[in-house]
């Protein structure tokens, strides 16, 4: 009995002893340490993804520090972290992976809250204006291992994490035989901008300061109807019988005051160089779409139509690279016609501005939509009634022309779309846009 005994207690001894054996000798699935670099497990995690946009990357610099502390927001020391690699996309693609290696696991609680908190403003930043990113950033993952963690935020998080617990099992993945990792790491380099982070909003766009085609513009609506607008050199000023409200107006920037003044009199002489391109870029806009025969809808569509085929939202104001590079006039018509980039101030400025240069009455109201976001938005007044129009959310990233935000009442953007504003201080958009009313 008493053998037995000894044979069942060295037996449980050997059991522990080679249990911990295998926990830190890569024997099985539940080590916690790998041969991989944190490089190689990343390579391995890209490689393995059908659908993913990284072509910049950073390791341990001054850039990689930044972008720990500043966009991550991560609460360490550098003698904390052993090694890490982030490969992002850039630009209004969300795509992100991330991979840590800590000297201890003491903070490993406050990296995966800190890396979750990065996801949840990603999401603010996208939602509204490119909702398949806001999407992907919904589904990814921040995945612990030991003393690893990884940011995974791809179409497919879910293999993505496979992948990289995969690293530590005992039937760990290849290598890829040609490495995904760019001939030079985004670290202190100028890094032109990539075709990829535009690539994902509706193609690339060539800067022109002449917007006449030699065909007809033609826009198709999500009303099946269709218009075609010809080239019209047709005088098509009017008089404003209101005064403008809620104008942009920005020291030696773009002033909108002036520019309708100058529409209206004719005289340009008072006009910042800068003014005066956007006024001679708005003539010929109105030239090429507005003819006489056109009802008030169809002005209105012609333009908003235009607007979202011209311009993109600007890539930078979305990008997460360590340097920045939003458009400086992204907030104003400018951008918007000369560099075919905006924010939603862009958008909104520029469409009131061809709003008002055409006659009618328009505004741009300052809110907050969805998650408390800063938001801007139009209303404008047609006949007798008050529409509300968002140019930005009718100009989804990836998505297709729509007028899903088009003349809304303001009882429906704040019930179902989720905008906030000041409703005592603009009008109350009361008017039904019927269904064929052009």
């Amino acid at each position: 009995m008493k053998k037995n005994l000894l044979i069942l207690c060295f037996m449980a001894v050997l059991a522990i002893i080679l249990t911990s054996c295998g926990e830190f000798g890569q024997t099985n699935s539940d080590q916690h340490y790998t041969t991989f670099t944190v490089r190689q497990i990343a390579e391995i995690i890209i490689d393995a993804q059908e659908n993913i946009t990284a072509p910049h990357y950073l390791t341990p610099s001054y850039d990689f520090w930044e972008y720990l502390f500043s966009i991550y927001r991560l609460d360490i020391t550098e003698d904390e972290l052993i090694d890490g690699v982030i490969f992002y996309a850039g630009g209004v693609i969300a795509d992100e992976i991330a991979v840590f290696l800590f000297a201890d696991t003491v903070n490993i609680a406050n990296v995966r809250d800190a890396l979750a908190a990065y996801i949840e403003r990603r999401i603010d930043i996208f939602a509204g204006y490119a909702p398949l990113q806001a999407a992907l950033l919904s589904n990814s993952i921040v995945s612990v291992h030991g003393h690893y963690v990884a940011l995974l935020i791809t179409e497919d998080a879910r293999s993505a994490e496979a992948m990289f617990l995969a690293c530590f099992s005992d039937n760990p993945p290849s290598l890829p035989q040609m490495s995904v990792i760019p001939s030079a790491p985004a670290n202190g380099s100028t890094d032109t901008k990539q075709s990829a982070e535009t690539s994902d909003i509706k193609g690339s766009h060539t800067p022109s300061d002449s917007i006449i085609a030699e065909t007809p513009y033609t826009t198709t609506t999500d009303l099946g109807a269709t218009t075609e607008v010809h080239t019209d050199t047709t005088d098509t000023r009017t008089s404003l019988e209101t005064p403008i409200v809620e104008p942009f107006t920005g020291e030696d920037g773009f002033n909108l005051d002036s520019i309708v003044l100058a529409w209206r009199t004719g005289d340009t002489s008072a006009l910042t160089p800068m003014n005066l391109r956007i006024f001679n870029k708005c003539i010929d806009v109105i030239n090429a779409l507005i003819f006489e025969n056109m009802d008030d809808f169809e002005k209105q569509i012609a333009i908003h139509d235009w607007i979202i085929f011209w311009a993109n939202y600007d890539p930078g104001a979305l990008s997460n690279r360590p340097v920045g590079d939003p458009n400086p006039n992204n907030d104003n018509p400018y951008g918007l016609l000369f560099d075919q980039v905006a924010i939603c101030t862009g958008f909104s400025y520029t469409f009131q501005l061809f709003m008002n240069l055409l006659g009618f009455e328009c505004i741009t109201v300052h809110g907050y939509s969805f998650r408390n976001k800063e938001h801007a938005w139009n209303l404008v007044k047609i006949g007798n009634e008050w529409f509300a129009v968002d140019v930005t959310w009718n100009n989804p990233v990836g998505g297709r022309l729509t007028h899903r935000h088009f003349n809304l009442t303001s009882q429906y953007l704040w019930d179902t779309i989720g905008h906030r504003w000041d409703r005592d201080s603009v009008p109350e958009a009361t008017g039904v846009w019927q269904r064929g009313r052009r």
